[in-house]
């Protein structure tokens, strides 16, 4: 990049420094906070799975942080931050179905959770997809779990076959998540439209 901007005038590149600065302090915190992607989701909440439960952690640029300290290490360390807030869990899935009759509704011993298998509906509302055997997606749950509230789940009607850890990618109109592209997952590498 220093070859080519040594060629330019100075206008040129203050100029250029100028859309830059526009850009970043402008442009995209504006859009990162109008953005229509998950509308009715809590923009700033990020999701993690431990031990099999689902933790829910808010971040957003006017949280407190502080510089991590490394006076004793020999390493070199660009900007590295922690946060004192912990994490707050959002579900159990050991205990996700507890009460029901219907097997469908809970988390079979032979099913695992990730996290790019969960999709935020809303606030504390989720679609899940359990992989058998932590491979084979063949169904989804609507899982809505408000605070103080009794956990609502919902099936989903499962795929037309069973599909080895597809691409999962919702389609949004309007902001709001419509439908879901599962993308390959099958010999015949075809793609599946599911329509919420």
């Amino acid at each position: 990049m220093d070859m080519i901007t040594s060629y330019m005038p100075m206008k040129t590149l203050i100029s250029y420094n100028l859309l830059n600065r526009y850009f970043y302090d402008r442009l995209v915190p504006e859009i990162m906070e109008q953005r229509k992607l998950y509308q009715s989701l809590d923009k700033d909440t990020h999701l993690f799975i431990e031990k099999n439960k689902l933790y829910g952690l808010g971040i957003n640029l006017k949280h407190d942080i502080k510089e991590v300290d490394f006076e004793e290490d020999n390493w070199r360390h660009d900007s590295q931050y922690t946060i004192d807030d912990k994490p707050k869990m959002l579900l159990d899935f050991a205990k996700l179905g507890e009460g029901e009759e219907d097997e469908e509704l809970k988390v079979a011993s032979d099913e695992q959770i990730l996290p790019h298998f969960i999709l935020p509906l809303g606030k504390n509302k989720f679609l899940v997809y359990p992989l058998k055997e932590a491979i084979f997606l063949n169904r989804g749950l609507i899982i809505d779990c408000q605070p103080g509230e009794k956990i609502i789940i919902k099936k989903t009607s499962p795929p037309p076959e069973k599909l080895l850890r597809p691409g999962v990618c919702p389609q949004q109109k309007g902001g709001r998540m419509l439908t879901i592209l599962f993308l390959g997952g099958n010999e015949s590498k075809q793609n599946y439209l599911y329509n919420l």
